[in-house]
């Protein structure tokens, strides 16, 4: 497990262990993934420990909620750095394996806003609807040219996190609890 988040990575860690995982053999490390060099150093430190890699979850992501024309610049190319381009990076090392196998999963924990635009979120749908069309067209490329590799998209709505604060929802779709959507 990699995240910018290192009290949330060892948190994660003990909860695998009080839950009878194998805590042991929990890789952890801090990474930003907006550093593509510091995303293959962690693939290639995780291939050493382990071997290549079998399963990829995409989660990483970033929210800015605000008007389009109220939006940070800067901001808004970190969106699209986290929510699209870092997936692409992160697939990019650990897919040669995965073909050469011919079997492996890419996991993407996407957002209901990669399919359908929402006011204040212009910058964080067009992340989505990009990763979504990242996963969409590169399952259907890998099946094109007969491999194995499976492919999942997630696309829950916004959840309760300190991400959404502040989100509008309504009684039909409020907010989701995190642990309802793990």
């Amino acid at each position: 497990m990699a995240d910018i988040n290192t009290k949330g990575l060892e948190e994660t860690k003990e909860l695998i262990k009080k839950n009878g995982g194998f805590g042991s053999y929990v890789f952890t490390r801090k990474l930003d993934v907006s550093d593509r060099s510091m995303i293959t150093e962690v693939v290639n430190e995780a291939k050493n420990k382990f071997g290549d890699i079998d399963i990829l979850i995409n989660n990483a992501g970033v929210f800015q909620g605000k008007a389009f024309t109220e939006s940070n610049e800067k901001f808004t190319n970190k969106v699209l750095t986290i929510n699209t381009e870092a997936h692409m990076w992160l697939i990019r090392d650990v897919l040669d394996p995965m073909i050469k196998r011919n079997s492996g999963q890419i996991v993407s924990i996407n957002s209901i806003a990669g399919l359908a635009g929402n006011p204040g979120m212009v910058d964080y749908c067009a992340s989505k609807f990009a990763a979504y069309g990242l996963n969409e067209a590169l399952r259907l490329e890998m099946k094109s040219l007969g491999h194995k590799i499976k492919f999942t998209t997630i696309c829950p709505f916004a959840f309760n996190s300190g991400m959404f604060k502040g989100v509008q929802c309504s009684l039909l779709y409020p907010l989701l609890e995190m642990e309802d959507v793990a």
